[in-house]
C-alpha cells in the first residue's frame, strides 16, 4: 500500500470545526472546498470528516503569497492529493472483503439536526423530486449537471440522490443568503431540460423544522 493509500485508510480525521481552527477561518469557509481541495467522508451520522493531510497542506498554502511560485506548487499538490485520495478510498472500499453497511448520504439530509448544522454554516438544503419515467431515464446525469451549473455561478452544488418508489429525490446545498436565486436557477434548469412538469422543489426551514414547497416570488 502506497503512502497516500495508507494515509487515506488510517489518517486522523478532523471535524469541520477542527479543520477551521487549524486554518484559522470560519466553519462555513470549509464547506465550499470539500471534494476540491479537501478530501472528506460522511460516515454514519450527520457530520463531515476531513482528512488531516489535506488540512495541513492547505495551512502551508495559506501562509504564503498566493501568487508566489511556491504557493502555486502547493495548490497543485493539494488538488492532486484530494483527487488521488478520492480514487484510493474508492478502491479501498471496493477491496474490503466484508464492507461496512453503507449509509446513503441522502439519508442524513432528512435529519433535522443535520439541516440545523448546515444552516449554522450558512447553507440550506434544497430537495428536487422528479417523477421517474422515460424523460428522466434519457438524462441519467441531469441532477449532477444542474449542480455543476449552480457551482459555475456560485449558487450551490449537488449533494446526493435517493431513489424512491416512483420518484428520484435530488438534494442540493446552497448558500442561504442566495436561496431564492438558487431556487430560480434550479427551476430554469428543469424547465430547459423539459422536466419541470415532472418535478417539485422544496427547501428545508430549520427554524420551524419543516420542508417548504417553493413557489417563485411574484415580482
Amino acid at each position: 500500500m502506497n503512502r497516500l493509500a495508507f494515509a487515506t485508510e488510517n489518517s486522523e480525521w478532523l471535524t469541520v470545526e477542527q479543520a477551521a481552527q487549524i486554518l484559522g477561518c470560519a466553519n462555513k469557509e470549509i464547506y465550499p472546498i470539500l471534494g476540491e481541495l479537501l478530501f472528506y467522508r460522511r460516515p454514519a451520522g450527520s457530520e463531515f470528516l476531513v482528512m488531516r493531510i489535506g488540512v495541513e497542506l492547505l495551512k502551508n498554502f495559506r501562509a504564503l503569497d498566493p501568487e508566489s511560485a511556491a504557493a502555486k506548487a502547493i495548490l497543485v499538490e493539494i488538488r492532486q492529493v484530494c483527487q488521488e485520495a478520492i480514487r484510493t478510498f474508492a478502491i479501498i472500499q471496493e477491496d474490503r472483503k466484508e464492507p461496512e453497511p453503507v449509509r446513503e448520504a441522502a439519508d442524513d439530509n432528512l435529519s433535522d439536526e443535520w439541516a440545523k448544522g448546515l444552516f449554522q454554516m450558512g447553507l440550506s438544503l434544497v430537495l428536487v423530486g422528479v417523477k421517474s419515467g422515460p424523460d428522466v431515464w434519457k438524462r441519467p446525469s441531469f441532477a449532477e449537471d444542474i449542480g455543476q451549473a449552480l457551482e459555475c455561478v456560485a449558487l450551490g452544488k449537488f449533494d446526493s440522490s435517493k431513489q424512491r418508489s416512483k420518484a428520484i429525490w435530488n438534494f442540493y446545498l446552497v448558500p442561504t443568503r442566495k436561496l431564492d436565486q438558487a431556487l430560480a436557477a434550479i427551476r430554469a434548469a428543469l424547465d430547459g431540460l423539459g422536466l419541470l412538469a415532472l418535478s417539485w422543489i422544496g427547501h428545508n426551514d430549520p427554524k420551524c423544522g419543516v420542508w417548504r414547497t417553493w413557489k417563485e416570488r411574484q415580482l
